[in-house]
């Protein structure tokens, strides 16, 4: 199984790099969120411990879970702290955490904790609804590659990771996290739009030939964003 670590304390990375690495982890680590991102496709890893605060001015953990969640729901996401109050907790799981470590945390303690993470992340996918299970859409993330019954969609990455986004999503996914989950930041849902509209016009134009006659399953929500409207027979 591999682990990303991302936290900017020597200490820190290594004390959790030990733990892991003796329990058959793979461990890769990190000292910022953005390194973590970028790697984040390639690497696919399992679980994900990643520090709360990396400083004034830079990315947060809020900010890797938020992407990650778009990129990779099926990644176990930890964050850790030091020191952490109430409602910072609450954030976190709000973001989409499956844990939360106050440290300092014994060996047994955090392998137990991971484990029980990764059960809870399985638990939560493997309820997914029916339609999405034996849905005609195939990706295939690591290629980065769909298709569409059977046929291959050809898509360039910024739709690849368009589709990804609202596919794992079972609600619409607004612009903003769109363009976040794209191109790794945020910004306003009318300027995240005029920006990844011509991208989502071709998008939905491969689906439509893919098929003769076809339809795509990609729905705006005006004003809004986008969302995956899975085909009637296999809801």
């Amino acid at each position: 199984m591999r682990a990303f670590i991302v936290d900017d304390e020597l200490i820190w990375q290594h004390v959790f790099r030990e733990i892991l690495t003796g329990a058959e982890f793979e461990v890769v680590v990190f000292p910022d969120v953005v390194s973590a991102l970028k790697a984040l496709p390639d690497y696919r890893p399992q679980v994900i411990l990643v520090d709360r605060w990396f400083g004034a001015g830079q990315p947060t953990g809020h900010n890797l879970v938020e992407r990650a969640r778009l990129l990779a729901p099926d990644v176990t996401i930890l964050m850790m702290s030091s020191m952490a109050e109430k409602h910072q907790i609450i954030d976190a799981f709000r973001d989409g955490v499956d844990d939360f470590i106050l440290r300092p945390i014994d060996r047994q303690t955090l392998l137990e904790t991971i484990g029980n993470a990764v059960f809870r992340r399985q638990a939560k996918l493997n309820a997914a609804p029916k339609g999405r299970q034996h849905s005609p859409l195939s990706l295939n993330v690591e290629g980065r590659c769909a298709s569409w019954y059977g046929q291959p969609l050809h898509l360039t990455p910024t739709e690849f990771r368009i589709l990804q986004a609202i596919f794992q999503s079972s609600e619409a996914v607004d612009y903003a996290d769109l363009y976040l989950a794209v191109r790794g930041k945020r910004i306003a849902r009318s300027e995240a739009y005029q920006t990844l509209k011509k991208h989502i016009t071709r998008l939905k134009e491969k689906f439509c030939a893919a098929v003769p006659e076809g339809k795509s399953p990609i729905a705006s929500v005006r004003g809004y964003g986008l969302q995956f409207v899975w085909p009637q027979s296999e809801t």
